[in-house]
C-alpha cells in the first residue's frame, strides 16, 4: 500500500483527505507523488483516517506481494 492507494481505499478524494487532514490539497498530492512527505507525528492521523496502519502506509507498493 502507499498513501494514494489508502487514500483510494478509504474512498477519499485529494480534496476530501486534505480536509479532514487540515492541510492542503496540494500537500496530499506532494505526499503521493513522493515529492514531500508528511511530518513523522502525522502518520498516525493519516493512517487512522485512511483505515490502515502506519506500516501499511509506508510500504512499497511491490511490498504488498511479498509474504
Amino acid at each position: 500500500m502507499n498513501f494514494t492507494r489508502a487514500r483510494e481505499a478509504a474512498g477519499l478524494s485529494m480534496a476530501e483527505s486534505a480536509r479532514r487532514l487540515g492541510v492542503t490539497t496540494s500537500a496530499v498530492s506532494q505526499w503521493e507523488s513522493g515529492q514531500t512527505f508528511p511530518d513523522a507525528r502525522r502518520l498516525a492521523e493519516i493512517a487512522a483516517v485512511y483505515g490502515c496502519t502506519v506500516d501499511e502506509l509506508l510500504r512499497e507498493d511491490n511490498a504488498d506481494a511479498v509474504h
